[in-house]
């Protein structure tokens, strides 16, 4: 069964350590995919987060336990896909952002 994300903000040590991107923040972010297509977090699909999340998980500086707070995520949810770049941002994995408006 897969999971749906929920963040604790009690998991942080401080209000300046926990991430700084809003639910919808999050999901405008605009990434470059590992097959080169630019996409919102928003209009991602499952597959497209996997390969996100498997491209952007060995640059973390623990990637085992990035790996680990991502496995069996249900990306179908817009809360799941926040969550998502949340634990990227933390566990300081490089993400593939890109700058500027996407037409449409």
């Amino acid at each position: 069964m897969k999971k749906t994300a929920t963040l604790d903000q009690e998991a942080y040590s401080s209000r300046s350590a926990a991430p700084s991107y809003s639910y919808s923040q999050a999901l405008d972010l605009l990434v470059r995919l590992p097959n080169d297509n630019v996409k919102r977090v928003r209009d991602c699909t499952v597959d497209d987060m996997r390969s996100l999340v498997e491209a952007c998980v060995p640059t973390a500086r623990d990637p085992k336990r990035c790996q680990d707070s991502l496995e069996d995520i249900d990306y179908r949810d817009p809360l799941s896909k926040w969550y998502t770049v949340l634990e990227l941002k933390l566990a300081g994995a490089s993400l593939p952002l890109i700058e500027g408006k996407m037409s449409g």
